[in-house]
């Protein structure tokens, strides 16, 4: 055997590692703005002049526009690629937390939810369809876990840090924040 041919297994596992946390790292995002409405929650019922139910409207809006969405958005990684699906459903979860980010009530707010959440559980689909060409058989489990591992983070740091942004930039600036 050659150098060459020895360390390529060993090139190949740190190549697939590189893929596998920024793949994890697209849904980070995701997962770290939409906890972000459920984090500001206080302050933006007092801001929106709403109720504990218009923020569950701001997640039931995002549910519906995920389940209407996620098998277009399997048909659309399927025909455009995984790069450009998932440069597609970013762009449409920085353009609809970008408008919540905008919104002065909860019906404006919606608007972006849907937008967002049309782009957000798409993404898992192209995620799951770039992890499925890197991975196979039993790593295949093991990269799916960590990568929702990865968002789940986002989870953990919005609930985390969103208040201590709203505290230094105002609840506008944290959603902004959020949408970044």
């Amino acid at each position: 055997m050659t150098s060459n041919s020895t360390s390529e297994p060993g090139s190949r596992w740190l190549l697939r590692a590189v893929v596998l946390v920024f793949v994890g790292l697209l849904t980070y995002g995701s997962y770290f703005a939409y906890d972000s409405v459920g984090a500001l929650a206080p302050t933006l019922i007092k801001a929106w002049n709403t109720s504990q139910s218009g923020i569950g409207w701001l997640y039931t809006i995002y549910s519906i526009a995920a389940i209407l969405s996620v098998f277009l958005g399997g048909v659309l990684t399927d025909r455009i690629g995984t790069r450009r699906a998932s440069l597609l459903f970013s762009a449409l979860i920085v353009v609809g937390a970008g408008m919540v980010a905008l919104s002065s009530s909860v019906p404006v707010a919606c608007t972006g939810r849907f937008v967002f959440g049309a782009g957000s559980e798409s993404l898992v689909v192209a995620q799951n369809a770039i992890l499925a060409r890197w991975f196979t058989g039993r790593m295949l489990a093991m990269s799916f876990g960590i990568t929702l591992a990865l968002a789940r983070l986002g989870t953990l740091f919005s609930f985390n840090t969103m208040s201590l942004t709203a505290n230094r930039f105002g609840w506008r600036g944290a959603l902004w924040v959020a949408a970044g």
